[in-house]
């Protein structure tokens, strides 16, 4: 008899488990149902409100965990919580000659397109893209090489956006 009930017993912990189961599964396809993923292409335009900068070119890199950011002359402060720098350099349609100072967010070896590791300075940068304002982290690289200046990684992603390869530059 008792055999007989620890079965009854054990049956309905069960049966509660795949319930609740079930319950989670529903929720959760909800909840990413709600999330209205916005659609970003290949490239895009962007813009950095507190640098008073409008329909900068960006690259989307799923590739890269984090952004990157075109910026010269790259100066750390004696202790490392603060870095000035300029965006863009001389030659760039941008370029301000204005120097910026950020509080440095951490500090990090990174890996580039090429495969070289070097130490890279991450800051948080506003950055606005389709109406939406994020903030979000960014190294400061010399970016001269290449033909984006901005390069938004996963971490920018994350604010809901999904890649769509055949849109581009809106």
């Amino acid at each position: 008899m008792k055999i007989v009930q620890n079965l009854k017993i054990q049956f309905l912990r069960v049966c509660i488990l795949v319930l609740f189961s079930g319950v989670l599964f529903v929720q959760s396809h909800a909840d990413v149902a709600e999330k209205k993923l916005q659609s970003i292409g290949r490239t895009a335009l962007v813009s950095l409100p507190d640098f008073n900068l409008k329909d900068i070119k960006a690259k989307v890199d799923t590739g890269a965990k984090t952004s990157a950011i075109y910026c010269s002359d790259i100066v750390l402060s004696h202790n490392a919580k603060f870095v000035e720098f300029y965006l863009f350099d001389k030659e760039h349609s941008q370029y301000s000659g204005k120097k910026f100072t950020l509080a440095v967010e951490r500090i990090a070896k990174v890996r580039s397109s090429n495969g070289e590791v070097e130490n890279r300075v991450f800051v948080l940068i506003n950055i606005r893209y389709a109406g939406k304002q994020h903030t979000s982290e960014f190294s400061l690289s010399n970016r001269i090489s290449m033909k984006y200046p901005i390069l938004l990684g996963r971490s920018f992603l994350r604010n809901n956006y999904v890649v769509d390869v055949s849109k581009k530059g809106k």
